[in-house]
């Protein structure tokens, strides 16, 4: 039942890369809304088995107790600022708890992490098909969505499948044959943060996977094919659709584009209200204050988490955010000292496709979408924060058995 209801909290969390295909327009029911009650129903049922959570969770919820402050009175439930803030204390908050409970055993990581690269592989399929019968658009896109979801999608698929090949998990030929459609619908999208932030992502997950992997030539020989695979599908980009092209060419040259110069001009004047409202000026109320545009499209977020909490809710938000995050990481570094140093190499790999995966998102936080965009980062650090079963709080004082859990 584990790893049904991780599948289940996969596809609610990720259901905003697919439910606006074509084909699920019928459904009569939001599957967003569909599968985070499911995967609540999991979490009581889980939660009434065992009732225990890790104490690592209190952090988390101190973090959106800090958010909070950040509350005000909408003009309009219907507007920006209204479903910004429900969406925040609901949805965004059932993806952050919810893996305290639903992603605490091995099978149910997996589970999550292999529907999530499932996903990714499908969307890149579909946008490499309309690539070759169709021809190229300028930037491609899949399920109606916006293509920087195409391009974390992809990116995220490339990253896990990277990871299982590295471990052995899977074989050259799969790898080879789907880590070429997923980096092709990376680039194709024509987005650069997912790229730099798969880039970086797997320049860490190198020395972590020469200790774990058992084999150091297939690590390495898969970074010189990366490398020599990605410069040959930007030459073929350059000349084949030189609009796609250019946009990467510019981010290696260090040029800037308009995208780049208005990413600033929002950053800098984030920054400037930051300093002049330390408490924050309410969800969704940036752009009241903050007049950015690109495209002529009104930007209402800072497209960076940090400044989008520091900006929206305070210096104090950030800063237990932050924490969270040295927290988080601080968790995973050490279960995986401790994993690498003799209990169980298998192990040291499964915290190890966490670690990265938080690199990953985090990553794509910094460069665009709002809180509730990066829902998967929550996830992520929800996950990450499950890893000490020996920390755990006992919610039972009745049951029986120790209180450290096990």
């Amino acid at each position: 039942m584990s790893r049904l209801a991780a599948v289940c909290f996969a596809l609610f969390v990720f259901a905003g890369y697919y439910k606006a295909a074509d084909f699920l327009k019928p459904a009569p029911i939001d599957l967003t809304l569909f599968f985070c009650s499911v995967s609540l129903a999991f979490c009581l049922a889980f939660f009434w088995r065992d009732r225990r959570l890790p104490i690592a969770g209190v952090a988390l919820a101190a973090v959106f107790l800090t958010l909070a402050m950040g509350l005000h009175w909408p003009e309009s439930f219907s507007d920006y600022a209204g479903q910004k803030q429900m969406r925040l204390f609901t949805l965004t908050a059932v993806a952050a708890f919810a893996p305290l409970v639903l992603l605490r055993e091995t099978e149910a990581r997996n589970a999550f992490f292999w529907v999530v690269g499932l996903l990714g592989m499908i969307m890149a399929a579909i946008a490499a098909y309309e690539v070759i019968a169709n021809g190229f658009s300028f930037r491609a896109q899949v399920f109606n969505t916006n293509p920087i979801l195409l391009a974390r999608a992809s990116g995220f698929a490339t990253l896990i499948l990277c990871l299982a090949f590295w471990h052995g998990q899977i074989s050259l030929l799969t790898f080879a044959t789907a880590a070429t459609v997923t980096v092709l619908g990376l680039l194709v999208s024509g987005t650069r943060g997912p790229l730099l932030a798969l880039v970086v992502a797997l320049a860490c997950a190198l020395p972590l996977c020469v200790m774990t992997s058992e084999s150091r030539r297939r690590v390495w020989g898969t970074v010189i094919a990366c490398l020599a695979g990605f410069a040959g599908i930007i030459v073929f980009l350059a000349i084949e659709r030189p609009r796609i092209g250019q946009r990467f060419v510019r981010l290696i040259e260090g040029e800037w584009g308009h995208t780049e110069i208005s990413r600033w001009a929002l950053w800098r004047q984030s920054l400037e209200l930051v300093r002049e409202s330390p408490l924050g000026v309410g969800w969704g109320r940036l752009n009241n204050w903050v007049q950015v545009y690109n495209d002529d499209i009104l930007l209402r977020h800072s497209h960076n988490i940090f400044l989008e909490i520091a900006s929206e809710a305070g210096w104090l938000a950030v800063l237990f955010f932050l924490l969270l995050i040295f927290l988080t990481l601080a968790v995973l570094l050490r279960n995986f000292l401790r994993e690498i140093g003799g209990i169980s190499r298998s192990a040291a790999r499964g915290t190890v496709f966490i670690l990265i995966a938080l690199v990953y998102w985090l990553l794509c936080a910094f460069f665009s979408g709002d809180v509730n965009d990066n829902r998967p980062l929550w996830a992520v650090v929800g996950m990450a924060l499950a890893l000490r079963p020996g920390h755990m709080l006992r919610l039972n004082p009745f049951r029986r058995g120790d209180a450290s859990g096990g």
